[in-house]
């Protein structure tokens, strides 16, 4: 057996790295759990803004786009139609008044009539033969007369309502367009420049998640090969034990001294080449991790930059266009109810205008009836001779009225042809800007919101997620590269290893080489790496194992 003294310094030696190399493992255990989570995170990450490029550039968030594309041009053409709105209606007062004049002159010529009607009864009174033959002539023209005044009437009524609801149109007309007319046209161009703004920002987005995804993608990758590399702390324990059990050989021996120098030198060489290994691999390894916390971070900035924040007023871009959007929609509820009150007013003028031409036509309907009574009493008076020549000569002015009727009934009709052009193109952009238009245009705005909320919500989720998970991520990794290289600490104690080791060997008598080739053959027997044979190799090439393939394999561990 070996002498007490070099024993206990042995034993000694073994236990310099027992508790750091637990220490270290501890830490690096601890660095791994911590990389599996972030490649985890990252990894979601991943998934996420892979599918976004899709998502922003999908149907739902175009036809939004379209959307309020129309609302935008509805908005400038309400806003430029005031104008000409306004002049039409100015025009259908001039008409209107020109409407008064021809109702003016009817009513005066239906007053000769129904003096006519009143005279054509006293002169068939005094026709020697009673009157007989003339009764159905004075009915007929009495109730023509009637007919005529009540239908002029009409005329003259609707001619007056038709001038108040002109005259109420034009003041709702005005009060809507002093308003409501610039803001209209400020909305149009605001929204369509955030859409120029919105189109732009969607597609840099696309790229940016793009990005974004694949360089999520590649800092997993890279985090699960700083995994791997973590298992230096394994390596580094299979090393230390087999150095301490070639010690363990060693004071097993007896007597030992044959074979002690070249052991002691063999372990401090395993040991020191055990804590190169290791400081350079957990210095690669804290590098990389410090790396991969700073593109996590500027990920996380990318994605800020993707949002398109404003001085950190939070939202994404479509969040903020959403917004927006929803003065628009608050404008179009306050349009929809004042432009209700138009919307009545010129529903009740264009009725009163076809009331007017209908009556209009039906003044020259009665004209035929009059002038067929006319002819007809003018013929049979002919036969009376001198006694029937005042009621011929009555029905003569009859008809000459019946022709003024006419004529002015024609006047009246070329009058309300301009009116009922200028009612048509009033009643058309009625029907364009109605309140029922602008609430269809207020449901495509909250289509639009609708989808605009959606596409929101999951660029916001995937944000919120890189932003808080990045940044804790970012934050983890740079602390595990600290804790890699201040919290191991085993050099120092390896490096204490190694010294006591030469010292030990130096104070040992010179090996015998066949005790020494003994020991070092079951020494050698336990290797599992490549590295740990080549130094062998180095202290005694007779006694190392030969390379083969299977024993390659750790270099893959």
């Amino acid at each position: 057996m070996l002498a007490a003294e070099p024993a206990q310094e042995l034993s000694v030696i073994a236990g310099l790295f027992r508790e750091p190399l637990e220490t270290a493992d501890g830490v690096l255990l601890g660095v791994g759990d911590g990389l599996s989570i972030a490649v985890d995170v990252f990894g979601r990450l991943t998934e996420a803004f892979e599918a976004l490029p899709g998502e922003l550039d999908g149907e739902d968030l175009r036809q939004a786009c379209e959307h309020l594309t129309e609302v935008a041009a509805a908005a400038a053409s309400m806003a430029a139609s005031l104008a000409d709105e306004e002049r039409v209606l100015a025009r259908l007062r001039g008409s209107i008044g020109q409407v008064g004049s021809s109702v003016t002159k009817l009513r005066s010529t239906v007053g000769v009539i129904a003096l006519l009607s009143v005279n054509a009864r006293i002169a068939a009174a005094h026709l020697s033969n009673g009157g007989e033959d003339f009764g159905v002539f004075t009915q007929q023209v009495t109730r023509l007369a009637k007919t005529v005044e009540r239908t002029v009437g009409d005329l003259d009524r609707d001619h007056v309502g038709l001038d108040l609801l002109l005259r109420s149109a034009q003041a709702e007309q005005d009060t809507f367009r002093r308003r409501y007319g610039q803001s209209l046209a400020a909305v149009a161009e605001r929204l369509d420049t955030e859409l120029r703004l919105f189109r732009a920002h969607r597609a840099r987005s696309a790229t940016l998640a793009s990005t974004i995804g694949e360089r999520s993608g590649q800092i997993a990758s890279q985090i699960g090969a700083a995994v791997m590399s973590l298992q230096i702390g394994d390596r580094t324990r299979q090393r230390l034990d087999h150095v301490a059990q070639a010690l363990d050989l060693l004071m097993e021996d007896d007597p030992w001294y044959g074979a002690g120098t070249t052991v002691c030198l063999l372990q401090a060489a395993q040991v020191g080449q055990a804590a190169d290994e290791f400081a350079d691999e957990t210095r690669r390894t804290s590098e990389a991790l410090r790396r991969l916390s700073l593109d996590a971070a500027a990920l996380v900035d990318l994605g800020a930059d993707m949002l398109g924040s404003d001085g950190g007023s939070g939202g994404s871009f479509l969040d903020r266009l959403r917004d927006r959007i929803a003065t628009v929609s608050a404008l179009m509820t306050e349009c929809q109810t004042a432009r209700g009150k138009v919307d009545h007013v010129t529903e009740s003028l264009s009725r009163t205008l076809g009331d007017l031409v209908r009556r209009a036509e039906a003044v020259r309907a009665i004209e035929t009836d009059m002038r067929l009574i006319g002819l007809n009493a003018a013929f049979k008076c002919g036969r009376l001779g001198d006694e029937g020549r005042t009621l011929s000569a009555i029905a003569h002015e009859l008809r000459g009225y019946a022709s003024q009727i006419v004529e002015d009934a024609r006047l009246l009709k070329v009058v309300l042809k301009d009116v009922m052009s200028d009612s048509d193109i009033l009643d058309r952009q009625r029907r364009e800007q109605s309140a029922r238009s602008i609430s269809m245009l207020e449901a495509r705005i909250g289509l639009s919101v609708s989808k605009l909320g959606h596409g929101g919500d999951r660029l916001s989720s995937a944000m919120a997620a890189l932003a808080g998970e990045g940044r804790h991520v970012s934050a983890s990794l740079a602390d595990n590269a600290r804790r890699i290289i201040t919290e191991t600490r085993l050099d120092q104690p390896l490096r204490a290893t190694v010294d006591q080791l030469e010292r030990v060997a130096r104070a040992l008598p010179t090996s015998v080489p066949d005790r020494e080739n003994r020991i070092l053959a079951q020494i050698a027997a336990r290797y599992t790496m490549a590295s740990e044979r080549k130094i062998h190799e180095r202290f005694s090439p007779s006694t190392a194992p030969i390379e083969t393939e299977d024993a390659l394999a750790d270099i893959f561990f």
